[in-house]
């Protein structure tokens, strides 16, 4: 089974796509929070990262730029999962490292199709 983390501080999405993730399959760790999320990623290593770009505590930049300087974790494909969908935003997640970027709001089949692919050998 694969794992997932998924870091959104936004309580309703972050126990909505933990559900559909799971539902599909998926051991999802979630956090509420940048700091906490960076904390999981570099104990448990996931398969996947889902990460929302405005947090408290440490953005999602943050921790984009945190684990891609970490050697044990620059390799884990990275997703922002963000409102802020300005082609800068995304030109920046892109240029720091980030795997993809998908834009909210989303729906069930975007998000599911995007963790398939992340997660292809």
């Amino acid at each position: 089974m694969k794992t997932l983390l998924l870091v959104e501080d936004d309580p309703h999405i972050l126990g909505t796509v933990s559900e559909i993730l799971s539902t599909s399959g998926y051991r999802v760790l979630a956090h509420d929070n940048g700091r906490d999320g960076l904390t999981a990623a570099l104990g448990e290593k996931p398969d996947l990262i889902l990460c929302d770009v405005m947090m408290p505590g440490l953005s999602g930049f943050e921790v984009l730029q945190a684990l891609r300087e970490n050697p044990e974790t620059r390799t884990i494909p990275f997703v922002f999962v963000s409102a802020k969908v300005t082609p800068t935003d995304i030109e920046t997640g892109l240029r720091m490292g980030a795997s993809d970027y998908l834009t909210k709001p989303f729906t069930m089949r975007q998000l599911l199709s995007t963790v398939e692919l992340m997660l292809k050998p």
